[in-house]
Formats: structure tokens, C-alpha cells, sequence
């Protein structure tokens, strides 16, 4: 089967460094050799750590009024793809199941992987995209 090239967005996360993904987005970039890739790190973050960052008080004040009048969708905003760890700490692996059933998106659990699935898993993941 043949696909467009697609383009790719990473973010990484706070607190994560350039090199937080370990293999992961090497390996990723050869899978799809196609697709376009950008890596981004926020001031504060990564590359930019000694940037300021650009959060302030007002900020977050900002932010947590408008998730509080956040409605979530009730259908997938397009073609979504569920990947999930059972052995996550940080996010329970029943956030990810409930939001796949209740898009009814087919979901994919690792049995074993934590929170940083691409980091405890590259292969599982790049085996499971698309």
C-alpha cells in the first residue's frame, strides 16, 4: 500500500532534553523517509533551555479558564491512532482506553512499557504507526 508523504510534529516534553527520545526519532525518520519531521523544544526546554520561558502567572490563569470551558469532542477531529502503555505511571492506561472507546478508535496497549513509550519501546511503536 502506498501513502502520501506526511509531515510530523514532536514536541517534547517539559523538562525533556534534545536527547530525551533516544533512538526513537532516528529510527522514526528512517521508517518514514518520505515524511517530513520537526522536533520542537520550547524556550525553557531542550536546545532552548536557557531561554526564559514564556509562561507567567497571567498564563496559566488564561489557560485554566479555558479548560474549564473545554467541551471534549464528541468524534475523532480526523484519522487518530491510540498507542498505550498498561505500565503507565503518570497518565493511567484507562485515560487513553476511554477516549478510544469513546471515539470508537481501535486502541493498541503495550503490556509492559511505561509513560515514555517511544523511549521504552521505539520498535513496538514504529511497528504499530500507521
Amino acid at each position: 500500500m502506498t501513502r502520501n508523504p506526511g509531515r510530523w510534529v514532536l514536541l517534547r516534553g517539559l523538562g525533556r532534553g534534545h536527547g530525551h527520545g533516544g533512538v526513537f526519532a532516528k529510527k522514526l525518520q528512517l521508517k518514514f523517509s518520505e515524511d517530513q519531521f520537526e522536533f520542537m523544544d520550547l524556550p525553557g526546554n531542550g536546545t532552548q533551555f536557557k531561554e526564559a520561558s514564556p509562561c507567567h502567572i497571567s498564563a496559566y490563569v488564561h489557560s485554566a479558564r479555558a479548560r474549564s470551558r473545554y467541551r471534549f469532542p464528541k468524534t475523532a477531529p480526523g484519522k487518530v491512532q491510540f498507542l498505550g502503555a498498561s505500565g503507565d505511571r503518570l497518565v493511567h492506561p484507562t485515560c487513553t482506553q476511554k477516549i478510544a472507546t469513546a471515539w470508537g478508535v481501535p486502541i493498541r496497549m503495550h503490556p509492559d512499557a511505561g509513560h515514555d513509550l517511544p523511549v521504552d519501546d521505539p520498535e513496538w511503536v514504529l511497528d504499530k504507526l500507521l
